[in-house]
């Protein structure tokens, strides 16, 4: 059996353009997982690009339409490049104090499983149950699958927070 190859979307905003130390530190633990990393930042300034590790592509884009559109832009961007990729979505809204743990209590454990379809640290039962989109993995078979691209491509670039939380991680 074949392994599938790994990709992680990183979607990073700060007003002030910085990129915290702890997702700094988590990315070459990250990169034991995943064969490509992408940080899709709405706004990120030359010094904290600076410090992006080489193994790490980054983008920037305009500021509209939250982590999703980052997401967007990544899952694109990954397509694109005709790789057959399972795909984790990750925000950086929350602190990783131990990278090592958490790719031990998410990645191996879940993330490695053979057979799912979608996999996520947080279910929510706040307005409806639902998978927390700060991190979210995507099989590969999904990826491929015609109508799940086709939502990603047809998505609108909402600039209101509660906008987003109901169309894209309720809806």
């Amino acid at each position: 059996m074949n392994k599938i190859p790994h990709a992680l979307v990183i979607a990073h905003y700060n007003k002030t353009g910085k990129l915290r130390q702890d997702t700094l530190d988590a990315l070459p633990v990250l990169h034991r997982h995943f064969q490509k990393i992408f940080l899709v930042s709405t706004h990120l300034s030359p010094d904290a690009e600076a410090k992006v590790p080489p193994f790490v592509d980054v983008y920037k884009r305009d500021n509209t339409g939250y982590d999703f559109y980052s997401y967007r832009e990544g899952i694109r961007t990954i397509v694109a490049s005709g790789n057959d990729y399972q795909v984790t979505l990750m925000n950086t809204s929350f602190v990783i104090a131990d990278p090592e743990k958490l790719c031990q209590q998410y990645m191996d454990p879940g993330v490695n499983r053979q057979y799912f379809d979608v996999y996520g640290l947080v279910k929510s039962f706040e307005f409806v149950e639902h998978l927390q989109s700060f991190l979210l993995t995507f099989s590969n078979r999904l990826m491929r699958d015609a109508d799940f691209m086709q939502w990603w491509d047809t998505m609108e670039a909402l600039n209101a927070r509660h906008e987003v939380v109901y169309a894209y991680e309720l809806g």
